[in-house]
């Protein structure tokens, strides 16, 4: 009962609202938690550096890929998705300390042929930057920004991709807030 009058303070959404906007206007607050705030009231996760348990986890999925490549030559596709601070690095904080990611995925690019077919969507993201491609408040991709990424997916494998206006667009909910 007490956690949930202490959740119930009248105007309660409003004041952290006001509180949020305070510390990221008035005192340029850059970072919240492992949260970085940036431009366009996009949040962004904070990457120092890839942890060692991510960075076997990396090379485990890889070895996994290119064994496959190897068993199915010309049939496996690779497309590794950039974060949102990879397509709007305008939008992080100036001086926030990130890992390389987009060197991370011209690593695995260059490559060649050993993980299979690899599939560049960064080049179909940042050409519709402008676009709403990515959660302001989320680290996942808009159905936009998927869209695009099936494009580049259907162009490389050589095939029509379905245009865009012949989709319904459907709103399940107007309330979502993101996973940070």
């Amino acid at each position: 009962y007490t956690r949930y009058v202490k959740d119930q303070v009248f105007g309660r959404d409003q004041w952290i609202s006001l509180q949020s906007a305070a510390e990221t206007t008035l005192f340029q607050k850059t970072q919240s938690g492992g949260i970085l705030l940036g431009r366009e009231h996009m949040m962004f996760a904070r990457h120092y550096s890839i942890l060692k348990n991510e960075e076997k986890g990396m090379a485990k999925n890889l070895a996994a890929v290119q064994s496959l490549a190897q068993r199915y030559p010309g049939r496996v596709n690779l497309m590794l998705v950039p974060s949102a601070s990879v397509v709007y690095p305008e939008n992080v904080p100036a001086g926030a300390p990130q890992i390389d990611e987009k060197g991370i995925l011209e690593g695995v690019a260059a490559q060649g042929e050993a993980y299979g077919r690899f599939i560049d969507v960064l080049p179909a993201l940042t050409e519709h930057k402008e676009e709403y491609l990515y959660y302001r408040t989320d680290h996942h991709w808009t159905s936009l920004g998927a869209y695009y990424g099936y494009t580049a997916l259907m162009e490389a494998m050589g095939m029509e991709p379905v245009d865009l206006a012949d989709y319904e667009r459907t709103t399940v909910t107007d309330q979502f807030y993101g996973t940070i």
